[in-house]
């Protein structure tokens, strides 16, 4: 297996041993062909059961070359070996075709962590290093930068209000390994229902606008930095939202989802009121 753009090659080479699988991926010069020589950039382990481990040396400047000629590659080809990083694990690796199509490899800066959920090892890293504690950044190395997330298309509400899905790091389904990260599954469904969803608004809400009108009214709606609003519970579709939060989008934006109409959405406010919902 092999993916390139105008820069690079990234070369798959795969092993086998007991009941684990090993993609080892190298990396070499697509045009420049004397600027480097062809380096070893990370290691894809999986199980039997799907397990899987991702380290790479772009990312975490460890490996069998010298760092040094990890870190150059890392500054000089990054966006380059991680878009066909990205490319080989979404499409072209057979124990994860599950999930085709729904892996990305990116910047670890828009995934979400609850640390209070997270296993004692993240809370003590947690603990001993800074972090971003708002969004949660987990801070395992230097230089990491980019995580595995799983990827689902948007769900519409209206023209310009969606849920847009994130990976939560929890250290349940998902959690961390000798500095690599991996998650446990069968099948996308399975996968799906640990996942986050940002709400993406026609315009950014501020903390205090969260406070004063969102704040515990809309379980399962937490505020993070840059007024980005996550949602935690798990979702199916759209109708899957809490009540709670179709009146606040009513109220301010004027706006109602598909499912509803003037009286139907009149009926769901009362029943809500009735069940202490609001």
């Amino acid at each position: 297996m092999m993916r390139e753009d105008k820069f690079v090659q990234v070369y798959v080479t795969i092993s086998k041993e007991n009941n684990e699988t090993q993609y080892l991926f190298t990396v070499h010069p697509n045009r420049h062909k004397k600027y480097f020589d062809p380096v070893h950039i990370g290691t894809l382990t999986i199980d039997s059961e799907n397990h899987f481990n991702l380290r790479t040396a772009t990312e975490w400047g460890t490996g069998p070359q010298k760092n040094e000629i990890d870190a150059r590659l890392a500054s000089l080809f990054a966006y380059s070996i991680n878009k066909c990083l990205t490319e080989l694990l979404t499409y072209d690796v057979p124990e994860l075709s599950f999930l085709a199509g729904k892996l990305q490899y990116r910047e670890i800066d828009k995934v979400a962590m609850d640390w209070s959920k997270a296993h004692g090892p993240l809370k003590l890293l947690n603990a001993l290093f800074p972090t971003d504690k708002e969004m949660g950044v987990p801070y395992l190395h230097n230089n990491a930068t980019y995580v595995l997330q799983i990827v689902e298309e948007p769900i519409p509400i209206t023209d310009n209000i969606f849920l847009r899905s994130i990976m939560p790091i929890n250290g349940g389904n998902f959690g961390s390994v000798n500095e690599g990260f991996y998650f446990a599954g069968e099948d996308i469904k399975q996968l799906k229902k640990y996942l986050w969803w940002e709400l993406i608004l026609p315009e950014t809400i501020s903390q205090e606008e969260f406070e004063d009108h969102m704040e515990g009214r809309i379980k399962g709606l937490i505020y993070r930095k840059e007024g980005r609003l996550i949602y935690t519970n798990s979702v199916e579709t759209a109708e899957d939202l809490p009540f709670s939060l179709w009146l606040y989008i009513k109220k301010r934006y004027n706006i109602m989802p598909s499912f509803y109409d003037e009286d139907s959405f009149e009926t769901a406010r009362t029943l809500s009121l009735l069940q202490g919902e609001l």
